[in-house]
């Protein structure tokens, strides 16, 4: 699980275009940093969940 920080505020003073284009951002950022078997979802807000497999101890 993932929850962003002051996400509200984002929201409150910048509006939805850039409310929106903060959450891609962050999906992006997410599907870069990430192996490629991860699944990433948002369930809402602020919140993400992430699910990686095939990682090696």
């Amino acid at each position: 699980m993932i929850d962003l920080d002051n996400f509200k505020y984002i929201n409150s003073s910048y509006g939805q275009e850039i409310r929106d284009l903060f959450i891609k951002s962050v999906s992006e950022i997410l599907t870069n940093i990430l192996p490629s078997s991860t699944i990433i979802g948002r369930i809402g807000g602020d919140k993400f969940a992430v699910v990686v497999y095939d990682i090696e101890t």
